[in-house]
């Protein structure tokens, strides 16, 4: 607890390299969390991390650090209590670049390999908080959503596809959450191969809200197609 109040006496690069990517600090950690459980001591503990990687500059941390699964053994010891503590932090002027945006949705992008903690929680707290403000913060939570519609444990943007069905926007602002991708290799192979998995959830799933987004975000990906095998037919790629 003295480490988590003094936080932000460290200096990031001191506090990244010499401190949170120690094995034995991310066990000591763990250790107490567990003895402690479900108590105001964790839940303190857990905040200060959230609000240290809150702070862009700290963004590495997400990368760099054991931040990430101790956040994850909050939101394993009680999803309710750690939401409640989150959505402090999910601010619509930052969360674009926000750290907390990259720990909720996860990212596979390149070699990176960061689950969305997003999917821990249950989805009605999170309707429950995007109700008190749709306007934004549904705008909020589709930027924070994992990618998952299309994977077969995918449930958070299917939810939201269908409970706010009639709200113009939000095509819109998953599409800017897809479109956030990286990738090694040739662009038009990764690109034929994620048409390739939206066609195959395209072909099982039966309600018209969601399919209508998988008709549209399919064509921008063809359309994506095109502009790669163009590009790099120029480049002899």
């Amino acid at each position: 607890q003295d480490f988590a109040d003094n936080l932000s006496e460290y200096k990031n690069v001191i506090f990244l390299k010499n401190i949170m990517n120690k094995a034995e600090v991310k066990e000591k950690l763990e250790k107490y969390i567990k003895e402690k459980g479900k108590s105001k001591e964790v839940f303190s503990l857990l905040d200060k991390f959230l609000a240290f990687i809150s702070d862009y500059e700290n963004h590495d941390a997400i990368y760099s650090s054991h931040i990430a699964s101790i956040l994850y053994k909050g939101t394993e010891l009680s999803p309710y209590e750690m939401w409640q503590i989150i959505s402090k932090y999910l601010n619509l002027e930052t969360i674009i670049f926000s750290p907390v945006k990259t720990w909720l949705r996860g990212d596979d992008n390149f070699d990176h390999n960061i689950p969305g903690a997003m999917a821990n929680f249950d989805i009605e707290d999170i309707f429950a908080w995007i109700d008190e403000d749709v306007e934004n913060r549904l705008k909020i939570i589709a930027y924070c959503s994992p990618k998952d519609l299309f994977k077969e444990n995918g449930h958070i943007m299917r939810s939201l596809l269908i409970k706010y069905a009639n709200n113009k926007n939000l095509y819109h602002y998953l599409h800017i959450n897809f479109g956030n991708k990286g990738w090694v290799g040739k662009a038009s192979t990764h690109t034929k191969a994620e048409i390739e998995l939206v066609k195959q959830f395209q072909s099982k799933e039966k309600n018209k809200s969601v399919l209508n987004f998988v008709n549209e975000y399919l064509e921008s990906l063809e359309l994506e197609l095109k502009r790669h095998i163009i590009e790099e037919e120029r480049l002899d790629f």
